[in-house]
Parts: structure tokens; sequence; C-alpha cells
């Protein structure tokens, strides 16, 4: 076999709706969550999304049962799992863990390992976990002979073997390198939706929280600065902070009567805002055309500015540019590979679509 995960669910699992009702929680004097409040479709892949320190990592244990919240309830399927006066012990929740490291048990195999906490003569059930993992042949190995990724898909059928109602996801791809992080992602979250498990991901890779995810909610300094779906998220952010923290920006400053919005890069609707205004570029939304050596900047800004290629980067399938504008301004425009310009050269940028206004 060779190794990689099976997309076929081993059981029908029903998958919890979570619902994080005005959660705070604070350690000493310093609050790490602030009134949080989402709900996790059942079934759904939800990803709490922010830079490290904004208290992804401690909702995550409030929803495992390993931290109480100060305020607020945590339910899954309306059963008040933490709240006032209601706490129900992480062994009685039907939760499924994996952490970072896979944090597997060095003394016992790959098929202990998936076994523990299980009741006896469970064996059928994992060897149905381990052909879905893809390590039926590795059923005798202890974790050290293992890679990386084959002691996470073994964390993850240890999680998936007593058919959790909800499966709590810590960064487990990111001490992975690359190549490997992504197959060994792509290839679980298909088995925790086949297998139909709620899935809450604690990820500071917007790139991650943004393929896979079918909502997103991004913790800023421990309050939701924004939830939804991913590409509301990307297309629509909800504020300046937002929109810097997900995906590439180019924030320009801008003039709006109500009617149009002016920045360098050209003209939009201002969606009714009025005086000096910040509009969001995002890469792909700018267009570039190369032009002579000796072009000068002109006034109608409804044409795009002038500017030199500072920086050329090849992606294989497509490419990005860093433009200094004669304005002094830079942008980023994410271009085809026939538009990759060299560096030094003269282009024409201007925007096509601008995604928000601010």
């Amino acid at each position: 076999m060779s190794g990689r995960l099976h997309s076929r669910p081993a059981g029908s699992l029903a998958g919890g709706r979570v619902d994080v009702v005005g959660v705070s929680k604070s350690f000493g004097a310093h609050e790490v969550l602030h009134d949080v409040t989402f709900t996790a479709p059942a079934g759904s892949v939800t990803a709490l999304l922010g830079p490290s320190g904004q208290g992804k990592t401690t909702l995550l244990r409030i929803a495992a049962g390993f931290e109480r919240p100060d305020a607020g309830e945590l339910r899954i399927d309306g059963e008040v799992m933490s709240g006032p006066g209601s706490f129900v012990p992480p062994e009685r929740r039907g939760i499924g863990y994996v952490p970072q490291e896979a944090a597997l048990f060095p003394h016992l195999d790959v098929a202990r390992n998936i076994a523990f906490g299980l009741p006896r003569g469970s064996r059928a059930r994992v060897d149905e976990m381990l052909e879905l993992v893809g390590l039926v042949e590795f059923r005798h190995h202890r974790p050290a002979q293992l890679s990386g990724g084959q002691r996470q898909r073994v964390a993850l059928a240890r999680a998936l073997a007593p058919e959790p109602r909800l499966v709590l996801l810590d960064e487990p791809f990111s001490a992975l390198d690359a190549g490997l992080r992504a197959e060994v992602r792509d290839d679980a979250v298909a088995i925790l939706r086949a297998t139909g498990t709620t899935v809450l991901l604690v990820t500071h890779d917007q790139d991650e929280a943004l393929e896979i995810a079918d909502h997103v909610v991004v913790l800023l300094r421990g309050t939701i600065a924004q939830a939804g779906t991913p590409q509301s998220i990307y297309d629509a952010p909800a504020g300046l902070e937002v929109a810097r923290f997900i995906g590439q920006a180019n924030l320009l400053a801008a003039e709006a009567d109500g009617a149009m919005v002016r920045s360098v890069l050209g003209e939009a609707p201002a969606l009714g805002r009025r005086g000096d205004v910040t509009v969001l570029v995002r890469p792909e939304h700018v267009e570039v055309e190369r032009v002579g050596s000796d072009a000068v900047s002109e006034p109608d800004r409804a044409q795009g500015a002038l500017g030199t290629v500072e920086r050329r980067s090849y992606y294989g399938h497509d490419g990005s540019l860093t433009v200094l504008l004669d304005s002094g301004q830079t942008v980023v425009a994410r271009v085809s590979i026939r538009d990759l310009a060299v560096v030094g050269a003269r282009v024409r940028v201007r925007a096509t679509a601008v995604s928000a206004v601010f």
C-alpha cells in the first residue's frame, strides 16, 4: 500500500453542531478571549484563524474541556458542555483531539495507539482505522519507526476510532514539510468530510484556512474580527486589520464622492462613501501593461499609474510583480506568465476591481 489516506469512511459518524456563546477567558490579569460567539454547523470544517497568541488554542482547549471559560457557554448539539454551573468532563464530550505534535505513546505500536481508549475487543474497529488511513502494513511499527506524516495519520485514526461527533485539530500539519503537509492535510480533510465529523481547526496559515474550511472565524486579540465563508472574508473583509491579515493586500489612499472612488490605480464605485478613504485591491485585480522606457505619468488617473518593476516572482503556473509607482507607492500584481515583466521594466498598472472601501 502507498500509505496514503483512503477517502472512504469506516462508518457513518454524526457530526455535532457547535455553538460558542459569549465565551471569555482570562489567565490572571490577561484576558485571552473576550465575548466570543460563533456557530460551527454539523459536519462542517470551521477554521479558527489568526496570528499566534490570539486565543485560538485556548478556545480549542475550552471546547475539549481542558479549560473552563470564565463566562459564556459552549454547546454541542444543544447540550451545554461548559457554562455557568455546568461542566461536562473531556471524556464524556464525544470529542477527538489531534495536537500539533502527534503525541503518540512511544512504547506502543500503531495498532495499540489507535486502540487506546477503546473497549476491549475492538480489533475490528482498529482494523477499520488502519485501512482508513492506509497504514495496515504498519500496524506493528512503533512511532519512532514512522515518518512525521505517518504519525499524524495514526493520531487522526486514534481520534476517529471512538466515532466522535467533533474533532479538534490544533495545527496538526504545521510541523511537516511543505509538500508532505499539503498531501496529509488534504487527505485528512477528505477523511473527515467522508465520515461527516464536525471539525474545528486551529491555524495561523491563511492559505490553509481558505483552501479547506467551510467557515472561517478570524480571531484578533481574543475577539472575533470577522466570521464567514472563506470567499466572503477574502473578498469583503470587515476592516483594514482583516484585509491586511487575509491574503496579500494593496491598500491605497483614495478619495470618494459618493459615486466613484479614485485611487492611483484608477476609479471604482464608491459604495456610498465620501471623503478620504482606503481601498483594497487584491493582486489578482491589478492589470499590468508594458510601456516604453520613456513613458511619463499622465494626469488622468482613470488610466492607472506608471511604475517600474522592482521584483519578479515566478510560481510556475503564474507569477507576481512588485511595482514601485512613480508616485512612490508600491503595489503587487498577480499576473500570467506572458505578463511577467523583467525587473527594471516600465509598466502601467491599474485596478480592474476594488474589493472593499474603508
